[in-house]
């Protein structure tokens, strides 16, 4: 297969593992409980719902800043400086309020909405001051009053109060509709609602964006009867204007600047406490009602779906979205994944910006976070077990390759001995030694080193283990046909991809002689009882590199109290903390001191402890193999 082929179908290839590993039962019933997971998650969980506001604050502050709002809306603030400047505390005499609608009259706007509650006489002055302010509001002429309502939950259920503004005051104004912005569930307001058929009422602002525009199309009913908007703030330009009421009063503002304007009168100051918490940050009340207003003239009205179904499918899309994503994808599987579904993401919240209709998005980015989750977990898993599989089946090999070397060390009655070990720095390594005795009381021993290490490494060892055993069981075992047939095998086998370096030792016991050759192995070092130490080579190719091979064959006595040591390059090439190499000078000084003390029964991984000090725990990096021949003193 392919790696584009198995890329493909690397989520049809982790549902086969899973399939095998659980059974297709359990498979197929935990394959169940992640798409039923997805709903649950998507739809009951709490936190898809606070995701869904921060994605909707996400999209909606991004356009505020290009959205501008109507050139005719303005506000009338009363704030703190106005408070301050008055000499009446709040809320004024009707009177003074009376004196602030005149100027406003003056202005001549287009139409007035005022964010107060008139719902209490002013009994101050005998009633003059409602008589003044009913006067003015009926010479404005078109004046748009608000009230509250209140939802309290009781016994018998959930319970609808209106609180209006007195009578006279109905009379006189144009129109009278409660103002009902909608806090969500982490405390902020993003929309408001236009109509409620279950008291049969509209909402101040859509009462008066009706009058200002006729064809004004209908607000869409959401649930239960309630006509429902988000607010669409515009910050363009700076946003809704705003008028100091104090400069309308103390001339500071002509009148005239309110000329067929749509203004909004009401408390901004903070100290009164109508601020509520909105995408804008802390927001007055009047403000927000502005842009309640704003939205329906500008005809940006904007349903926000959250209903079950909603929920229900945008956590399937979420969810099959996932799937398809993983089965289709090639490379860079998860990240790729996950730019996909954020491009998704980040172009759907814009488009339904667009088009102001805003389904639930925090669903699908759950229930895909849930199915890549699973998907990596389950593929994490398989893969855990395929390593622990791989590690299983290394060790097992490293216990077959184990039975190669040796074990028991190899005692002539001329007091020749002759043991070694093999240490692979993982299960399976690329040394390989051998002590064979031959029917003449001769005995032929050979260390071996493969480039690299691990099972590839390990493969050429049991070839060579295989040759050896084979020309010795046809009485043709010689240093000479062993090296030659390794090299014609490995050569016409391997194709140069791997090489392989030995050294072949013969003993004669009877003559005290030994003969060696070496194929591009590391020389061998001789000690004698005194401890000196010299090393026996030549340089030559290692076996496998060349068709035709030349060997030179050494020659030379052992005498009483010498030792031959073998060894591999993992011993000089140990590495301490330091990155820093035991080294050859070291190694010869370490030999020429340790092997003088050797016994019968001394342990033959003695001879690495200048190693292991100088590694100071750190574990070898390469396979370390050592052979020694020892003829004992007379």
């Amino acid at each position: 297969m392919s790696d584009a082929s198995f890329e493909k179908n690397h989520l049809r290839l982790i549902w086969t593992q899973f399939i095998i590993l659980l059974g297709k039962r359990r498979a197929y019933l935990i394959a169940t409980l992640i798409p039923l997971s997805w709903f649950i998650l998507g739809i009951f969980h709490q936190a898809s719902s606070w995701l869904d506001y921060a994605l909707l604050d996400f999209v909606q502050r991004a356009g505020m800043y290009y959205r501008a709002p109507h050139p005719d809306i303005q506000i009338v603030a009363i704030d703190t400086e106005t408070l301050d400047s008055i000499k009446y505390r709040w809320p004024w005499p009707r009177s003074e309020l009376a004196r602030l609608l005149e100027i406003i009259r003056a202005g001549n706007p287009k139409f007035l909405i005022m964010d107060i509650l008139l719902q209490h006489p002013d009994l101050g002055d005998e009633g003059k001051g409602d008589q003044a302010l009913e006067k003015v509001i009926k010479d404005i002429g078109h004046v748009g009053l608000v009230s509250l309502v209140e939802e309290t939950t009781t016994s018998s259920g959930l319970k609808l109060q209106q609180f209006r503004n007195l009578k006279i005051f109905r009379q006189a104004a144009t129109l009278e509709g409660f103002v009902w912005a909608v806090v969500d569930g982490d405390g902020r307001i993003r929309s408001f609602v236009c109509k409620d058929e279950r008291i049969e009422v509209e909402s101040c602002v859509w009462q008066a964006a009706k009058k200002l525009d006729p064809n004004l199309p209908p607000p869409p009913l959401t649930e239960k009867g309630i006509a429902r908007s988000l607010i669409s703030f515009a910050k363009k330009d700076g946003g809704i204007p705003h008028i100091r009421a104090i400069d309308l009063m103390n001339g500071a503002i002509p009148a005239s600047a309110l000329k067929d304007k749509i203004l909004v009168l009401g408390v901004t100051a903070f100290i009164l406490h109508d601020h509520h918490q909105t995408l804008r940050g802390l927001t007055p009340g009047a403000e927000i009602l502005a842009y309640t207003l704003d939205t329906l003239l500008r005809r940006q009205t904007a349903r926000q779906l959250n209903d079950f179904y909603s929920r229900f499918f945008s956590a399937a899309f979420g969810g099959l979205s996932g799937l398809f994503l993983f089965y289709f994808l090639r490379k860079y599987l998860y990240l790729t994944s996950f730019v996909s579904m954020l491009a998704i993401t980040t172009g759907g919240l814009f488009a339904c910006d667009f088009l102001r209709v805003f389904p639930p998005f925090a669903p699908m980015i759950l229930a895909w976070s849930f199915t890549a989750l699973s998907i990596f977990i389950a593929n994490t898993f398989l893969n855990f077990l395929a390593v622990q599989f791989v590690k299983a089946e290394a060790i097992a090999a490293g216990r077959i390759q184990s039975l190669f070397f040796p074990h028991d060390r190899w005692i002539s009655p001329q007091g020749y001995s002759c043991q070694g070990f093999c240490i692979p720095c993982e299960e399976v390594g690329g040394d390989y030694f051998d002590i064979i005795p031959q029917k003449d009381g001769s005995m032929l021993f050979l260390i071996s080193d493969v480039s690299g290490h691990g099972f590839s490494a390990a493969l050429v060892t049991t070839m060579a283990k295989t040759v050896t055993s084979l020309l010795d069981s046809w009485e043709q075992l010689t240093p000479v046909n062993l090296l030659l047939t390794f090299n014609t095998i490995f050569y016409r086998l391997l194709h140069k991809k791997k090489m392989m370096t030995v050294f072949v030792v013969h003993l004669d016991p009877v003559k005290n002689i030994i003969s060696m050759i070496s194929a591009g192995h590391l020389p061998a070092v001789l000690v004698n009882s005194t401890g000196k130490t010299q090393e026996i080579g030549h340089p030559s190719w290692p076996l496998g590199m060349r068709e035709n091979y030349k060997q030179k064959v050494i020659e030379m006595p052992m005498n009483p109290g010498d030792s031959l040591v073998l060894y591999t390059d993992g011993i000089v090439e140990a590495l301490n903390w330091e990155d820093k190499q035991f080294g050859y000078d070291e190694w010869l000084a370490s030999l020429g001191r340790i092997i003088p003390t050797f016994s019968d029964d001394t342990d033959l991984n003695e001879i690495l402890t200048d190693v292991h000090t100088h590694a100071c725990g750190r574990p070898f990096t390469d396979d370390v193999t050592l052979l020694m021949l020892r003829r004992k003193k007379n």
